[in-house]
């Protein structure tokens, strides 16, 4: 269908974006090697995004039955939100350490563990948060068809 053309060209496009940055990164870039690990890091994380969300979407899609089963449905919608909260997280670990950067230059010595732990909570917090989407998720039978659905178990859960 077209939808799924737009989807896929869109999908090569952030992909291609994001690689082209990663290269540019670790050919041409004279900063500090922390630095180049922060933005492959973010790069990276919206690559996994994009081809994890956009991936399952378009084989959801095109197959319009969930094929997977329970177990296949929690772990994509898990992995699904894992990657944007790190995308995210990761894009605020960038943003902290460039303002430690700028706030406090003489102090600041590019510390590299420092980074590290950023990235390491990004993901961690990414990895906790995304809990709650193994419990609410479920295969389900809607309209004769097999569909990975969000079920909360009372009405109250929707306020």
């Amino acid at each position: 269908s077209r939808a799924s053309l737009y989807v896929t060209a869109t999908f090569i496009t952030v992909s291609r974006a994001s690689l082209s940055v990663t290269a540019t990164f670790i050919t041409v870039s004279r900063a500090s090697l922390y630095v180049i690990a922060t933005f492959i890091t973010v790069s990276h994380a919206n690559l996994l995004a994009g081809l994890v969300n956009v991936l399952t979407d378009i084989v959801w899609k095109n197959t319009i039955d969930w094929y997977a089963g329970n177990a296949g449905c929690k772990i994509v919608r898990y992995s699904q939100s894992v990657v944007t909260y790190a995308s995210t997280y990761a894009l605020v670990a960038l943003s902290l350490d460039r303002l430690n950067a700028i706030a406090r230059p003489l102090s600041f010595s590019g510390d590299r563990l420092r980074i590290r732990v950023l990235i390491g909570l990004a993901w961690g917090f990414a990895l906790v948060f995304s809990i709650p989407m193994l419990v609410i998720n479920r295969l389900m039978l809607i309209s004769g068809k097999w569909q990975c659905w969000i079920m909360f178990p009372q009405p109250w859960f929707w306020k």
